[in-house]
């Protein structure tokens, strides 16, 4: 494994992690906003080991403060980081990878680990299947505070990030998949019974005055409130 880190002391404390672990590891200092060592990154690798299988980018700042309140510079950082960056780093891989992926018949994974980059992976996925057999795949880590009632840890994520990158995952390509404890479920439901509510209101509007039977039991709810549709 080469650890990439724009603070080189980081990226040694993680390699040695991963060595005591058992695991091989190189520490690289690189700036993914930076293009020249995006560029430069993959020779690295080629020299500690020979070849790239797996790409990994879990890269990923949130800028704080509120929309009104957000100044230019951060915005500019925030994108830099999370999607110029993942760019950057397939583009000075890919290539490489996918040379090595048609010479051993083998496949190349890789793996987004930061929500934000969906289209681009999409994108990467469907000219992977096409040139070079190369599976794309992206990690959507949720909030801490979750439906489950427990904190996600970085563990959670790296366990999805273990197995897409994993022969078991050999037919997975082209997929977000969300480690958030049920959050994203929770908004699902949410909106479909916002969506629900939504028909029986227009199934009022369009009843005729006196018609009897409230039309809202017609769609099956009842007086039922939005609680108890999310529960169903």
């Amino acid at each position: 494994m080469l650890v990439v880190d724009r603070e080189l002391a980081a990226a040694e404390q993680t390699a040695a992690l991963v060595r005591a672990q058992g695991g091989q590891a190189h520490a690289n200092h690189a700036d993914i906003t930076a293009e020249d060592d995006c560029r430069s990154h993959p020779g690295a690798a080629l020299s500690a080991f020979g070849h790239i299988d797996i790409l990994h980018n879990n890269v990923g700042i949130v800028p704080g403060g509120r929309t009104e309140q957000l100044a230019a510079a951060q915005w500019r950082t925030g994108f830099e980081v999370n999607l110029t960056g993942m760019w950057l780093t397939c583009k000075y891989i890919l290539p490489i990878s996918s040379m090595a992926v048609r010479r051993r018949g083998d496949r190349l994974c890789y793996v987004q680990g930061v929500q934000g980059g969906g289209e681009l992976d999409d994108t990467l996925a469907r000219s992977g299947v096409r040139a070079a057999r190369v599976r794309v795949n992206a990690i959507a880590p949720g909030m801490i505070d979750t439906p489950m009632g427990h904190q996600g840890t970085a563990w959670d994520i790296a366990n999805v990030a273990l197995f897409l990158a994993s022969d078991e995952a050999a037919y997975v390509t082209g997929v977000v998949l969300p480690v958030d404890g049920g959050y994203t479920l929770q908004r699902l439901m949410t909106a479909a019974a916002r969506r629900r509510i939504s028909t029986m209101d227009d199934r009022d509007k369009g009843s005729s005055a006196g018609a009897g039977d409230d039309p809202r039991r017609d769609g099956g709810f009842g007086e039922r409130l939005p609680g108890e549709l999310l529960r169903q």
